[in-house]
């Protein structure tokens, strides 16, 4: 028969994950506590074709060195990450590393994106996640009736330019 486990705080996680493997939280393997700052992370509204990023630090507060780790992003390819000191490292108690990722939308709407954190060392598989999100933002486009030029904007109204001058010679 399975078990059902109601969940609520790291605390809770932990001792939910002791009692599905059948050990009390006060024998529980000590081993690497890794944590993800800040977590989670919006990186609010980005115009698409423009691109937003966020240094994320991976934290060891356990009692154990992490395995070497490999690092993992689930989501679209608006998410990528440009800098990382984090893979194939083992990261010892009491240290960190990081990683950076870019949001970059190519269109509109929310979007969201998993950064994992593992090492088979670990014997738990993912030892840290980062939920991202970030929402695109599009351009609104029009020509003046009077002067025929092509105009852009962000949705919102801001960084009003011209893109093209006199496409339309008024009659």
């Amino acid at each position: 028969t399975g078990r059902r486990v109601a969940v609520a705080g790291a605390g809770a996680a932990l001792a939910a994950a002791a009692v599905l493997s059948g050990a009390s939280p006060a024998f529980a393997k000590p081993g690497a506590v890794m944590s993800f700052a800040p977590s989670p992370y919006s990186y609010g509204n980005v115009e698409a074709g423009e691109s937003a990023s966020q240094t994320f630090t991976l934290t060891n507060t356990g009692s154990a060195a992490s395995g070497a780790l490999t690092l993992t992003l689930l989501g679209p390819k608006a998410f990528s990450i440009t800098a990382n000191s984090c893979d194939a490292v083992s990261v010892k108690p009491g240290q960190h590393c990081t990683v950076t990722v870019q949001f970059a939308p190519t269109h509109r709407g929310l979007t969201r994106a998993l950064l994992a954190a593992s090492s088979p060392k670990s014997g738990v598989g993912t030892l840290a996640t980062v939920l991202m999100s970030g929402t695109g933002l599009g351009h609104l486009y029009w020509v003046d009736v009077n002067n025929g030029d092509v105009e852009m904007s962000n949705v919102d109204g801001s960084n009003r330019q011209i893109i093209e001058t006199g496409q339309v010679t008024p009659q």
